[in-house]
């Protein structure tokens, strides 16, 4: 039986979207069950049932969003029971003189403090 992944993304303008569906298309060619959910979709699947989560969000004017932390709220406690991993996708990063990628790197820091998650990844 294959393991079951689910990798839960916000976007904003779409490329979240398509960082996920590449992930999500690398897993499955390795042979994992993957679940893509937006994380804006009112059925989006609570983590108890997957072996792994993957949670992506884009950074926009220094927020990600409101989906992607509502539900690491809700289900901290069953995220932090199995392997999980969280992404953060921002044009700031690519600042190839390092203050958009520190400001980025920082904001991605204190968002996942405030929600007391720790993935390891």
């Amino acid at each position: 039986m294959s393991r079951r992944i689910l990798i839960l993304y916000g976007t904003t303008y779409g490329q979240t979207a398509l960082i996920s569906r590449r992930i999500a298309n690398q897993l499955a060619a390795l042979g994992y069950s993957v679940t893509l959910m937006n994380g804006a979709d009112p059925d989006v699947p609570s983590p108890e049932g997957f072996d792994g989560v993957m949670i992506g969000a884009s950074l926009i004017a220094g927020r990600h969003q409101k989906c992607v932390e509502r539900y690491i709220r809700v289900y901290r406690d069953a995220l932090g029971a199995r392997p999980s991993a969280f992404f953060s996708v921002s044009a700031s990063a690519s600042d190839t003189q390092g203050k958009g990628q520190a400001d980025a790197a920082r904001t991605l820091e204190q968002f996942l403090e405030r929600l007391s998650w720790s993935p390891a990844l």
